[in-house]
């Protein structure tokens, strides 16, 4: 069993809760972003779509831990 953590809302919690927020971002790739999101959430992405398929191919192909150095330099 995994340890609660207070920072991850359920799906009710969150829908409940949204009030609360000024804003939601999500910082997945805007591909990501537009299979699904949070109602009224805005898009800031750290990736891009193509820098997204560079890491996932990187991380498949090569290994995980080149993927999260290259990952980690774009997002830098």
């Amino acid at each position: 069993m995994q340890p609660s953590n207070p920072h991850i809302f359920s799906t009710e919690k969150l829908a409940s809760s949204l009030n609360q927020f000024d804003a939601i971002i999500d910082v997945r790739s805007p591909a990501e972003f537009a299979l699904d999101h949070i109602p009224g959430a805005i898009n800031l992405p750290v990736l891009s779509n193509d820098e997204r398929i560079e890491i996932g191919t990187l991380y498949k192909q090569v290994s995980p831990f080149a993927a999260k150095k290259l990952g980690a330099a774009y997002v830098s």
